[in-house]
């Protein structure tokens, strides 16, 4: 089978007060192919029911619109055009639990078919104790070469588009969603060294 990518953009509106917030998130799909180098093989029974697919997302613009009803003294509290990120978080189709163990510290969200333990709450990793269970493995590799290969390609995507729109803040956006190798550890800072390797060759 071939590699699958899909990226699209959403725009994410929220109303407080007298103020609408704007916010473009930049969305990236990964399914690798079978022949694929960041595939993914599942090393216990039951394979059909383990999917490579991985997804990657981060807001691209942020922005506040007036509203009509905003008085003065609202429109020039109001900031445009500069970028928001967030604490990057784990989910497993729907976002784990706000706890810990669930953040990456990545400027991007990561989505993945993971293995989660028997409460549903975290995804399980590698332990002293567990280090060969196949869904262990799984998904330290779901990390290590799925998600490392869908983060370069989201990269490599989202500066093409920034380049086309010519934003006069497209190197401040694009230089955020690059990750902070001093504010990862453990698998995550590995993910972001590998990451940085290859965008040497951009």
């Amino acid at each position: 089978s071939q590699t699958i990518t899909c990226d699209y953009e959403v725009t994410v509106e929220s109303v407080r007060c007298n103020q609408t917030k704007q916010q473009m998130m930049h969305i990236l799909h990964y399914l690798p192919g079978s022949s694929d180098p960041s595939t993914v093989t599942w090393r216990g029974e039951d394979s059909c029911k383990h999917m490579p697919l991985v997804g990657i997302a981060a807001p691209v613009t942020a922005h506040s619109v007036a509203s009509p009803t905003a008085t003065h003294s609202d429109e020039t509290s109001i900031t445009t055009g500069r970028t928001t990120l967030n604490t990057g978080h784990i989910f497993c189709f729907l976002p784990l639990p706000l706890e810990t163990d669930n953040k990456t510290n990545l400027p991007v969200q990561i989505n993945g078919f993971f293995a989660l333990d028997q409460n549903r709450r975290h995804v399980k990793w590698k332990t002293e104790e567990n280090s060969i269970e196949p869904d262990v493995l799984w998904n330290e590799d779901l990390v290590s070469r799925a998600v490392v290969e869908a983060y370069f390609t989201f990269l490599q995507n989202v500066l093409s588009d920034l380049k086309e729109k010519s934003s006069p803040h497209h190197l401040e956006t694009w230089y955020g969603l690059l990750p902070h190798i001093d504010s990862t550890k453990g698998r995550w800072k590995k993910l972001g060294v590998e990451l940085w390797s290859r965008l040497k060759s951009m």
